[in-house]
């Protein structure tokens, strides 16, 4: 009698066990998927910096196979600002800092928040356009 009430625990003990390990790695499988699904998605993105207008507005390209929207920061030097833009492919925008971007030395970057490996960036009077 022990010995089969023994058995019966270790059944219902990996039963429960094995329920709780196929939806753990059901759900992980789940992140894991949408985490590569969204990198692959925003490596074809490509961001430009065309030009810089005036000490503040610089214009942008979206030069990617995707449409890109969401905020987006441009940092000049150490002024940050962020604006939500939605724009295909071929698209230009225009973004405004808060502070000067045209100072010799000046790191200006753009990037998305959606795709944070979407990026340019230039230094003002090196390799900026």
């Amino acid at each position: 009698m022990a010995s089969v009430l023994l058995i019966a625990f270790t059944l219902a003990v990996a039963v429960v066990i094995g329920s709780w390990l196929t939806s753990l790695s059901s759900q992980q499988a789940s992140t894991v998927g949408g985490a590569v699904n969204e990198t692959v998605t925003c490596s074809k993105g490509v961001l430009d910096i065309v030009s810089i207008v005036n000490d503040t507005t610089v214009i942008i390209q979206n030069a990617g196979q995707i449409g890109l929207s969401g905020n987006f920061t441009l940092s000049c030097g150490g002024n940050i600002s962020t604006t939500s833009l939605t724009f295909e492919k071929g698209d230009m925008a225009s973004l405004s800092c808060n502070g000067a971007c045209q100072t010799s030395g000046n790191k200006i970057r753009v990037s998305s928040y959606v795709c944070p490996q979407v990026y340019a960036e230039c230094i003002y009077g090196t390799n900026c356009p």
